[in-house]
Order: C-alpha cells, then sequence, then structure tokens
C-alpha cells in the first residue's frame, strides 16, 4: 500500500513518541475552520499533543493585503506568520482550492530563506463525499500544491498527501516526513512566481466565494 496515494490512506507501524513537536503552521480557507478546531482539540494541546500550532493566518486587515508587489506580499507573510514554524499543513476541502490566501501561504512557505530552510508541506483533506460505489470522490487541490505533489511518485513529490488523520502516531509521522524533505530534498520544491490575485471560482459550487 502506498504511503503517498490518498486514495489508501497509509497506516503506520508505531513510532517514537519522542519526536520533536514541531512548530506547524496552519493554511486554510476559513468554511473549514471547524475541522481546524479539531486537528488543534486532539493533536495540539500544550504539553500532551503532537504538534505545537500556530493558525493565524493572512486576514482583509493585514496592511499588504492591498500591495500589487507579490514579492512584498510573500516576504511579510513568511516574516509574520511562517518563519518560526517548520512544517505547513494545509487542510483541503472543498473550497481551499479557490482560495488567494491558501495560495499566498503555501508559496510563503515554500520559500527558502537566507539562512534556514523553507517549510515542509503536509496537505490532510477534510472528509470527501462518496461515490455510488462507497470510492471518495477527492477535493480538487489548490494548483500550487499540486505542482508539489506527484500520486504515487514519493520521488518526485515535495508535498506529502493524506486522509484526515485518526492516531497521533500517523501525524506525528507525516509532519516528521514533511521536516525531513524540507531538509533534504527542497531541490523538488516547485514555487513559480505568479501569485493568484483574486479568489477562484469554486470547482466544487460552480462560483466565486464572497465569504
Amino acid at each position: 500500500m502506498s504511503a503517498f496515494n490518498p486514495y489508501n490512506p497509509f497506516l503506520s507501524a508505531m513510532y517514537p513518541s519522542t519526536l520533536p513537536r514541531r512548530k506547524v503552521f496552519i493554511s486554510y480557507f476559513k468554511g473549514d475552520k471547524p475541522w481546524v478546531d479539531a486537528l488543534v482539540r486532539d493533536y495540539g494541546q500544550p504539553g500532551t499533543g503532537v504538534f505545537i500550532p500556530s493558525v493565524v493566518g493572512v486576514k482583509d486587515e493585514d496592511d499588504f493585503v492591498d500591495s500589487d508587489n507579490s514579492d512584498y506580499i510573500i516576504s511579510a507573510i513568511r516574516e509574520r506568520y511562517i518563519q518560526d514554524t517548520s512544517v505547513t499543513i494545509v487542510v483541503i476541502g472543498q473550497c481551499t482550492h479557490s482560495r488567494k490566501y491558501v495560495d499566498w501561504e503555501i508559496k510563503g512557505s515554500l520559500r527558502q530563506p537566507a539562512n534556514g530552510m523553507p517549510n515542509g508541506l503536509l496537505g490532510l483533506a477534510v472528509a470527501p463525499p462518496k461515490d455510488y460505489l462507497g470510492n471518495p470522490i477527492w477535493h480538487t487541490l489548490p494548483d500550487r500544491f499540486s505542482k508539489n505533489y506527484v500520486q504515487n511518485r514519493a520521488d518526485l513529490s515535495y508535498a506529502r498527501y493524506y486522509t484526515w488523520p485518526t492516531s497521533g502516531v500517523d501525524l506525528r509521522k507525516w509532519i516528521e516526513e514533511a521536516y525531513n524533505l524540507a531538509a533534504n530534498n527542497a531541490n523538488l520544491i516547485q514555487n513559480p512566481q505568479e501569485i493568484i490575485w483574486r479568489n477562484l471560482t469554486c470547482q466544487e459550487h460552480k462560483e466565486v466565494h464572497t465569504f
């Protein structure tokens, strides 16, 4: 069973609980915030969780949001929200692919600082709907995430993508896996300069969401 195929979620063997608790930035569409809250509640509690969460991301009120300088925008995002984290978890639901702030946060996560390394990139799929045979219908991936994830080709993929975790053992392993890829395989990163300037049409609902 492939560890990198979201259609067949990887069930890891027991993994040492002594692995570091990485500080993780969580990128998400605010319509999926209940899932983010559950992730933090179940796995990110102080002292007992498997990661240290940072869930404050880009806001409409940020002074750089209206800039037309993409380099300035991404530098500001990295400095304010990402630079003290080592792995970015993208919570991927129905509309995540259409959100410009998610694209910006992924780009900032993949940018390698002069003295340091980029963030590891880990996608967690919100429970998808199923077809008439009971098979999951997977959500559309954000384009920048998709450029870094090649299904069933771990050797070509900087990102990792899994179904929603059911144990801290699995999640801890996935986070550490993403961290190690950032440390050793940054050459796999695909992070084109252009960014999404406006929210896109959500492929699930065929509309541009305003919330």
